[in-house]
């Protein structure tokens, strides 16, 4: 089980999450699942930082992010 922490971009936040919130958690059983979330919604997300449940490791995306040419 991974956990990916979701973080939007102050102007974009609101298409995902009520109100003022920036930041929600969501579950997932593969980290594949994990990687199309994020190509579909790159646009909309400030940060994304994941944690494999069984290994509590903790991997912050942006440490992998690839600019755009």
């Amino acid at each position: 089980m991974f956990f990916a922490r979701f973080t939007f971009k102050p102007d974009r936040a609101p298409e995902f999450l009520d109100g003022d919130q920036l930041v929600t958690e969501m579950p997932f059983e593969d980290p594949s699942e994990i990687t199309a979330c994020v190509q579909e919604f790159e646009h909309a997300l400030d940060g994304v930082i994941v944690r494999c449940a069984m290994t509590n490791d903790v991997t912050n995306l942006l440490d992998f992010a690839v600019e755009d040419n």
